[in-house]
């Protein structure tokens, strides 16, 4: 599908925000550069965080890496716990927890709302309902409860929130 300028940036803008799009766009930016440069931020984020793949991670950074290559692509996290998770924070629709087990990354958790710029590499979003990820999926999953899904072979567990997709774990199958 191929967006013209203006309207990509409405859409990733709106996304991002979770704001009406053209009036926020206007008091936002106030020239053609800086609309440039918030297009190439945004983007950058959705290509370094944006897909999540089941048992594997995100384009950018994956399971079993070290802690070291997580800082060094993604900079200083958000928070540390003492349990030693590491916490990013995408938008306010989007946060990142990386579980870190002897200096490697060991299991993602990622929370999200509807609108939220992460997604699984088949299209499940934030928001959708257990029915629907179920389909998009396809495959029988390991484990159905009211608020769970878990596809141990693939590496994937889906957290619900009155029937709303809100939790997505990702972890070595």
């Amino acid at each position: 599908m191929h967006f013209p300028h203006k309207s990509l940036l409405a859409i990733l803008f709106s996304l991002l925000l979770g704001v009406n799009a053209p009036q926020a766009l206007a008091a936002a930016t106030k020239s053609e550069i800086e609309k440039q440069i918030l297009i190439t931020h945004l983007l950058e984020i959705i290509d370094k965080v944006g897909i999540i793949i089941p048992g594997e991670g995100f384009k950018s950074i994956k399971l079993g890496e070290p802690v070291e290559k997580l800082i060094r692509l993604w900079g200083r996290p958000k928070s540390i716990n003492r349990k030693g998770t590491l916490s990013y924070l995408l938008s306010y629709k989007t946060t990142i927890h990386f579980l870190v087990k002897k200096d490697r990354i060991d299991t993602i958790a990622v929370n999200g709302r509807t609108g939220s710029l992460a997604h699984v590499n088949n299209g499940v979003v934030f928001g959708m309902t257990q029915g629907q990820v179920l389909a998009q999926f396809g495959v029988t999953p390991d484990k159905v409860k009211k608020n769970l899904v878990r596809y141990k072979k693939l590496g994937i567990e889906l957290g619900f929130d009155s029937n709303r997709l809100t939790e997505i774990g990702i972890f070595k199958p």
